[in-house]
């Protein structure tokens, strides 16, 4: 979908509309928000009930925390990612702590002891810290990992970010680098000042048709062919409103290397 510039969020998108055109279901999509053309969460129910939409997928929340008050009596419905905290949905994410285990793990295989993780503030928080939990699992439990605390950037693409990302990567001795944004690449293309050897660089979100590099497809399309049978199956047992014990569902990425 043009208006969708993220590969991920196309490929959620995607995911969505393939599974629910497979299954005979066609999607409709709103935004709600304070962006510009966003309808508020009083109108889209109005839609939703106007239009008889009885299932209903939050896909991207806009932010921490986010809450959206709608009649949820009367919808079979489900979140991804861990954004929704309001009210507390089923819900369908990647598998953080298991994806970052699995880049770990091919590192350490490749020799790397000194692993460093780079994310930004938001991100962090967004994946609800899984990411830097499968880190110091790894940390906790492979044999000669060293310690190396993450590095954690409110803004991850500022100058003073990038003078902040090198010292770091010289001070702690890297070998190797995981990050979630393409410019970790930067600081490990070539030998870093002081560094024996190149640093590897490993892209914990890495797009299925990136043409280099170690990294996790977080197979973002999946995601969304698993929202969509979340919500089918509720229409199916006929099951509307909050869920007394709200589910979630963890999609493995695929490692490539």
């Amino acid at each position: 979908m043009k208006r969708h510039s993220s590969p991920r969020i196309r490929a959620l998108y995607d995911g969505i509309v393939s599974r629910a055109a497979s299954l005979g279901f066609v999607t409709s999509e709103f935004r709600v928000g304070d962006a510009p053309g966003a309808l508020t969460p009083a109108r889209l129910n109005s839609i939703l009930g106007a239009r008889g939409i009885v299932g209903v997928i939050v896909a991207i929340a806009p932010g921490i925390a986010f809450a959206l008050p709608l009649d949820w009596s009367r919808l079979a419905a489900v979140a991804v990612g861990f954004t929704v905290r309001e009210p507390s949905l089923h819900r369908v994410a990647p598998d953080h702590y298991h994806n970052m285990l699995a880049l770990c793990r091919h590192l350490h295989d490749r020799g790397c002891r000194r692993i460093g993780f780079c994310v930004d503030r938001n991100s962090a928080e967004r994946t609800d810290y899984l990411w830097i939990a499968g880190l110091r699992s790894h940390q906790e439990h492979a044999l000669a990992a060293k310690r190396i605390n993450p590095l954690i950037l409110d803004d991850f693409y500022s100058q003073e970010s990038r003078s902040v990302i090198s010292n770091w990567a010289r001070d702690q001795k890297l070998d190797a680098m995981i990050s979630n944004h393409d410019q970790g690449k930067d600081f490990t293309s070539a030998k870093h000042p002081g560094m024996a050897n190149p640093i590897i660089f490993a892209h914990l979100d890495r797009a299925p048709d990136a043409i280099d590099g170690a990294g996790i497809d977080q197979r973002f399309s999946d995601v969304g062919a698993a929202a969509v049978d979340v919500v089918i199956g509720q229409l199916h047992r006929n099951e509307r409103g909050v869920p007394l014990v709200p589910r979630t569902l963890l999609v493995p990425g695929r490692l490539i290397c």
